[in-house]
């Protein structure tokens, strides 16, 4: 017999286990001996829960029983769960800073004496190589911009941009990707709203991440579309791809990654600004590929930050 609380730790009725074997409620549950198990994965009826089993045999009446007490310690896993992901979540920000401060002072001396040749150099050519050194330093620069940021949890001033032109340049960064596969990425864009407020760098890590992932997802010779439209008081970006779509809801969870050389951050942080922003993000697999959805808020410069 099984009391009330074992029936509601896992959602079950007392005619689902009265008169079945002790090994087919649980493998781990043992007859006849004094037991405890700290810490078990329990499964009945396709619900999982973590317990602490405890196991006392009995002597009744010229019968042997076993009494066993079981303990959910779900609660308290899930707790553990959440601390360690959030400590490497801070170890991560550390990381960050660190290497943020690490890549100034060299980056400040290439662009210097990039600058310097620039003014010297007499050769169309060579003035030429130094622009694009100049670029991808800047580049460089807004990148340890951002890992600052996000290390010290900090937003920055929100900026007027064109969303299509915006898309646009962040396109002329990851089309290399694409192109090693072969993947063609079209963009185009039904907005009235010529321009709008927002935090640029917190939108284009938004971007770029979830295209990242669709070029990533397309397979070769794929495509990938991104549409901007309008909806009441958001402007919303629909990224599709082509590959076989997303097969678990944990994906905008931190370090959840089905890359074999990858962290699972890039999903997660994204998840994160879109809703600092006062936004949301969805997905949805389709017949064929899947589509993520990123909602952003117009804005005029004057919404509060969910996260300050």
């Amino acid at each position: 017999m099984v009391n009330s609380k074992f029936l509601d730790m896992f959602g079950i009725r007392s005619e689902d286990v009265v008169g079945l074997n002790v090994k087919e409620i649980s493998p781990q549950l043992t007859l006849g001996s004094f037991t405890f198990i700290p810490e078990s994965l329990l499964e009945i009826k396709g619900k999982s829960r973590y317990a602490s089993i405890a196991s006392i045999p009995i002597d009744m009446e010229e019968k042997s029983y076993t009494l066993f007490h079981i303990k959910d310690i779900t609660d308290k896993k899930n707790l553990e769960f959440l601390i360690n992901r959030y400590s490497r979540l801070a170890i991560v920000g550390e990381i960050a800073c660190s290497l943020a401060h690490q890549l100034n002072n060299p980056l400040a001396s290439i662009m210097g004496y990039t600058e310097y040749i620039k003014s010297v150099a007499d050769e169309k050519e060579l003035k030429d190589m130094a622009d694009v050194v100049l670029k991808n330093a800047e580049r460089v620069k807004n990148t340890v911009k951002r890992l600052l940021y996000i290390a010290k949890n900090c937003d920055g001033s929100p900026e007027e941009i064109d969303p299509f032109n915006f898309t646009k340049d962040l396109l002329d960064i990851i089309n290399f990707k694409a192109r090693k596969k072969g993947v063609v990425i079209e963009l185009s864009a039904n907005v009235n709203n010529k321009r709008i407020f927002t935090y640029p760098w917190k939108l284009e890590q938004i971007l770029l991440n979830i295209i990242d992932n669709a070029i990533d997802a397309s397979p070769m010779q794929g495509k990938v579309y991104i549409n901007i439209e309008e909806m009441n008081s958001f402007l919303v970006w629909r990224i599709r791809d082509e590959g076989p779509g997303i097969p678990s809801e944990e994906v905008f969870s931190p370090f959840y990654t089905s890359k074999e050389n990858g962290f699972g951050l890039g999903l997660a942080i994204a998840k994160r600004f879109v809703e600092e922003m006062g936004g949301k993000i969805e997905y949805e697999n389709l017949h064929k590929g899947c589509e993520v959805r990123v909602y952003i808020k117009k804005g005029d410069g004057s919404y509060e930050n969910t996260n300050s």
